[in-house]
């Protein structure tokens, strides 16, 4: 999302049910690969499931799901409610990013952001800027470089976007479209899952 490759997160586009085992089972084993690497006391997880709604989801049919699973860092409070958040993984505060909010969770995750105090509300109308900055804190040091392994032999992915990641189109090479987890991930009537790294 923001200018450190660490603050991103893995989408998924589903036809069927993001409630299905192979999905789950993906999002578990992917969770407990990043909870084994950097432990329950720096890296926390922001997992949403939305529909797409009747509309065209690339795939030639309306509908389906898309899912998003962000690494984040366990941001620790200070003595106050007003004191810098510190990020355990990274030891870096909140002040240092000029965020309008110090997490990523169920609302901000989607860009929901409740703003105290003039300089937040002004952070906020900056719209995307923001929500890097705030990604940019959340991340954790080699957390992608482990989901990227993690992609590469569960998934034959490609990571075909570098630098500031940007969603891109699947023709840009991010698309999934085989390897050993990926035949599972096919949906019921061969609805196909395809996962970005963003």
């Amino acid at each position: 999302m923001g200018d450190n490759t660490d603050g991103f997160y893995v989408k998924l586009t589903t036809l069927s049910s993001p409630y299905s085992t192979p999905i789950v089972n993906f999002l578990q084993q992917l969770r407990l690969a990043l909870m084994r690497e950097f432990g329950s006391r720096t890296i926390d997880f922001d997992v949403h499931s939305m529909p797409l709604g009747p509309m065209d989801n690339g795939h030639g049919k309306t509908g389906g799901f898309v899912v998003t699973m962000a690494p984040i860092g366990v941001i620790k409070s200070g003595e106050t409610w007003s004191d810098p958040k510190v990020n355990m993984a990274t030891n870096r505060k909140s002040v240092e990013f000029e965020i309008p909010c110090n997490t990523i969770d169920s609302s901000t995750g989607k860009g929901n952001i409740l703003a105290f105090g003039e300089d937040k509300y002004r952070a906020c109308m900056e719209g995307r800027p923001a929500l890097e900055r705030l990604f940019d804190f959340n991340a954790v040091p080699g957390a992608r470089r482990l989901v990227r392994s993690f992609l590469l032999t569960s998934w034959a992915y490609v990571d075909g976007v570098h630098g500031k990641a940007q969603s891109a189109p699947a023709s840009k090479g991010e698309a999934v479209t085989s390897g050993p987890l990926f035949s599972s991930l096919r949906g019921s009537g061969g609805d196909n899952l395809v996962g970005n790294l963003l």
